[in-house]
């Protein structure tokens, strides 16, 4: 193995789930699936463009934007790195792994990695490719990126579809962050990141 992919939001940072919270605050009469691809995947110039986007595609109002806009800086401004998190890639990196992130972001102002002391080999961002996970194209993208074939990575992540079942369907194994122990039949998980070089050796 040469590499590790990470998730970012509930594996390397606090949770945030801005799509409920647009569903619930605009009574949108959409899923959060829909509201996920339109708010993460949409490509855009500058950010008139991407609120404009939003608006026409969410049945927002142009009075609806500066609470849209509060509302990502202040989710922003309260997500942490998790514990551990820091000292783990930094430990992986020091033993010549490549490190790289995936994470479904809704745009640059969301962009959490300026909370890392800490430079990713490859960062991919559903943003800039029109996609959100578990689209093929993200982890494609990725492996581009770090140069590394399917074989040689593995994908770390808390949600079972969008980040391993997403990274097995190009080859990549996956081992499921599962603080909570909701998903206990899934062979490669982990509950804590301390046990996170252990289950390298244990990968089925």
């Amino acid at each position: 193995m040469k590499g590790v992919i990470f998730d970012l939001f509930a594996t390397l940072v606090s949770a945030q789930d801005p799509e409920t919270w647009m569903i619930k605050t605009f009574n949108l009469p959409f899923d959060r699936s829909y509201v996920q691809k339109v708010a993460c995947a949409t490509i855009f110039e500058n950010w008139d463009q991407y609120m404009q986007v939003l608006i026409e595609k969410l049945n927002l109002s142009e009075s609806d934007i500066p609470k849209l806009r509060a509302r990502f800086q202040h989710e922003r401004d309260t997500t942490f790195l998790l514990p551990g998190v820091l000292e783990i890639l930094r430990d992986l990196k020091s033993k010549g792994y490549k490190i790289a992130l995936i994470t479904n972001l809704l745009n640059p102002d969301y962009d959490m990695t300026t909370k890392f002391d800490f430079k990713f080999d490859a960062i991919t961002l559903s943003y800039e490719l029109g996609a959100v996970k578990p689209d093929k194209s993200l982890f494609l993208d990725c492996l581009k990126k770090l140069n590394l074939d399917a074989s040689e990575v593995i994908m770390v992540g808390d949600n079972l579809l969008a980040d391993i079942k997403g990274s097995e369907a190009v080859g990549i194994k996956g081992i499921l962050f599962d603080p909570e122990g909701k998903n206990p039949s899934y062979p490669n998980r982990i509950e804590k990141f301390s046990e996170l070089l252990t289950q390298f050796t244990n990968l089925k």
